[in-house]
C-alpha cells in the first residue's frame, strides 16, 4: 500500500505483512524507514507531514517522520456497559486537510471515532455507524 501526500510530494510505501514503512522524497533522494508495529491497517501522511496509522490491537499514532517516533498515541475507550474491553481495530484514517489535529478513525466494529491530538488521547466524538466505515468522508 501506499500514499501520496500531494501538497509537499512526499510518498509512502508501506508493506503491510512485515509492517515496515519506506518514505521517499520529491525527488526520490531522501528516504527512510521505520517499524509502523503489527497488524497495522490503514497508514496516511498527513497535511503536516506526519504518519498517522492504526491496526488491529495497534492503537491510533502519529508518528514524526525526522525522528521516526510517535508523538502522539490514542488510548482505548472505556470499557462498554457490561465492563468488557472493547477491542482496537482501525480500518481507516482520515483528516481534513485544514486541520491535521483533527483525526477521524472507522473501526472494524462498525464506529467512527474522532480525536484531537492537541487536547487528549481518548476520543473526544464517537458514534455506530452502518455496515462500514472504510473511506470515511464526513471528517
Amino acid at each position: 500500500s501506499s500514499g501520496i501526500n500531494e501538497s509537499t510530494g512526499w510518498t509512502i510505501f508501506s508493506l503491510f505483512q512485515r509492517m515496515d514503512m519506506f518514505i521517499f522524497g520529491k525527488m526520490k533522494k531522501s528516504r527512510k524507514s521505520s517499524k509502523l508495529g503489527d497488524n497495522i491497517e490503514s497508514c496516511i501522511l498527513s497535511p503536516d507531514n506526519k504518519i498517522v496509522s492504526g491496526g488491529k490491537e495497534n492503537e491510533l499514532k502519529v508518528w514524526d517522520i525526522e525522528t521516526q517516533r510517535p508523538v502522539f498515541t490514542s488510548k482505548n475507550v472505556p470499557r462498554d456497559e457490561l465492563d468488557i474491553r472493547v477491542p482496537v481495530w482501525i480500518r481507516s484514517i482520515t483528516t481534513p486537510k485544514s486541520d491535521p489535529n483533527i483525526l477521524c478513525v472507522g473501526t472494524h466494529y462498525h464506529q467512527y471515532r474522532q480525536y484531537d491530538t492537541r487536547t487528549k488521547t481518548a476520543p473526544h466524538s464517537r458514534q455506530i455507524l452502518g455496515r462500514t466505515t472504510d473511506n470515511l468522508t464526513n471528517c
